[in-house]
């Protein structure tokens, strides 16, 4: 299916490639001509005509319709990358924790599913070496979940870095795009990997701000990205997705971004059998994780650990 998936995507033109072949004027023209035909017939052909006059509407109007989206996407990355790089929050540096606390909602099909809705309330403190202690919770339940990511670090991965190999990316969003160049693989292009990358990373929570917005500043220039002014808690924010065309009816993943800082403060996925939704509550920088925390750790290890009957 990814091969018949790449192979569309790829395929696609894009505006520039239909001018070169199939400039807009003559595109205009044909159409007009359809729709002359159309209404010169007998109404059975009338209505066989004007269906193929919409499908060449569609085929003309998708690239134009695609390149407006991407030019507002552009306009509205470049905002948020100038908010991060003036953002003064304090950086995460070695010796520092990232503290993060969540909740997430999954409302699952009842056609697809069980039906159910489950409430998550998580915990994490996040090392400098991409060592992380999380502590998840679920509404109406009577247990904590004990979860260790990254126990020997994180590594050097793009799509799963730690806050120590972030740190040495480039702050310009040129030199950024030849660094993810060379990384990024995986998704149904290359275009969705670098989308992937930077998403990836600003969802951490802890992407220095100039690295930040260079890779939204980086963003404004991958195509397939589509935004949406939205409202998170009271905050201004900006939506963000990577379409891929049809598949994205089915399966698609939102990010969102806050618009005075460029910080992601809530996700959102859906597919027919879920939605979900996780929003960032507090995030801030400590020195330790509770001693209260890591004894929990010492004693019951990565564990469920229940706090009364079931």
């Amino acid at each position: 299916m990814n091969d018949l998936l790449n192979a569309l995507t790829n395929a696609r033109p894009d505006e520039s490639d239909l001018d070169r072949v199939w400039g807009q004027q003559d595109r205009a023209a044909t159409l007009q001509r359809a729709q002359r035909r159309a209404s010169t017939q007998g109404r059975r052909r009338r209505i066989v005509r004007t269906t193929a006059a919409a499908t060449v509407t569609a085929l003309v109007g998708v690239p134009a319709l695609g390149a407006w989206q991407q030019a507002a996407a552009a306009g509205d990355l470049r905002d948020l990358s100038r908010a991060a790089a003036q953002d003064t929050a304090p950086v995460l540096g070695e010796g520092d924790f990232l503290h993060v606390v969540s909740r997430s909602s999954q409302d699952n099909s009842s056609l697809f599913g069980d039906g159910r809705t489950w409430v998550d309330h998580r915990e994490c403190w996040v090392r400098w070496d991409g060592q992380e202690w999380c502590v998840e919770t679920r509404e109406g339940k009577n247990y904590r979940d004990l979860m260790r990511f990254h126990p020997e670090g994180a590594g050097t991965s793009v799509n799963d870095p730690s806050p120590e190999f972030v740190s040495s990316w480039p702050t310009d969003a040129t030199e950024l795009r030849a660094f993810l160049d060379e990384r990024v693989s995986g998704s149904n292009s290359h275009q969705e990997a670098l989308y992937v990358a930077i998403t990836d990373a600003a969802r951490t929570g802890y992407l220095p701000p100039q690295v930040l917005a260079a890779g939204l500043e980086m963003l404004a220039e991958v195509r397939g990205v589509h935004t949406e002014d939205v409202t998170v808690a009271g905050r201004a924010a900006v939506a963000f997705s990577f379409r891929r065309f049809f598949v994205s009816l089915l399966d698609e993943k939102t990010t969102i971004l806050d618009k005075a800082t460029g910080q992601v403060i809530a996700e959102k996925s859906s597919d027919p059998s879920s939605t979900w939704e996780t929003r960032v509550e507090q995030s801030e920088i400590v020195r330790q994780v509770p001693e209260e925390v890591l004894a929990d750790f010492e004693t019951h290890g990565e564990d469920r650990v229940f706090d009364g009957p079931s």
